[in-house]
């Protein structure tokens, strides 16, 4: 309604009063072009990316699989936007399934955090989910260098579709192959 419009208006002007744009990536390069008018050339793309000289891979600790075969990491922000539930309900698909061989590590804070864990708990997940929190940088490469795979459960929404979430290129720093959504990224 009227206070999309007024933001609208807003991110007009912001445009027009910009004499060059820097855009995280190239889904946010062409709003900025095509909804901002701005020139291809006073648009600049600046990609923030993990320091690979702080972010390398560890011994892995199979002790963060807990006696399971794999582990699976999340590493992010947990808010309502993030899908984790999605990927709650997805565990619970498999335990039902009989995939009893799968260790979770969920890494990060945020404002869902509490219901994350009151779900998992719900969907009795709580053997083979852990929630850590906010966690040292030491920690995310152990996990990370531990994992088997990493997730970006990430659903299919206008801040989504545009984002670039830092999660995936920690994942690559660490050459784990990454489970998401299809999003244009």
């Amino acid at each position: 309604g009227i206070l999309l419009r007024a933001l609208r208006i807003l991110e007009r002007w912001t445009y027009r009063a910009a004499r060059v744009v820097i855009s995280t990536n190239a889904s946010y390069r062409k709003l900025a072009i095509e909804r901002g008018g701005k020139k291809p050339d006073d648009v600049i793309i600046v990609r923030s990316a993990p320091d690979l000289s702080r972010f390398v891979p560890t011994t892995p600790n199979p002790e963060l699989k807990r006696g399971r075969k794999y582990l699976v990491t999340y590493l992010g922000t947990m808010g309502a936007q993030d899908g984790l539930d999605y990927l709650l309900r997805s565990i619970r698909i498999l335990k039902d399934n009989g995939h009893d061989d799968i260790q979770f590590i969920l890494m990060g804070g945020g404002e869902n955090l509490p219901t994350l864990r009151e779900l998992s708990a719900k969907l009795d997940l709580s053997d083979r989910v852990e929630f850590t929190g906010r966690v040292s940088n030491q920690f995310v490469c152990e996990a990370l260098s531990s994992s088997d795979a990493c997730v970006a459960p990430d659903p299919i929404s206008p801040l989504n579709a545009h984002s670039t979430m830092n999660k995936i290129l920690e994942y690559m720093a660490m050459s784990k192959p990454s489970i998401s959504y299809r999003l244009d990224r």
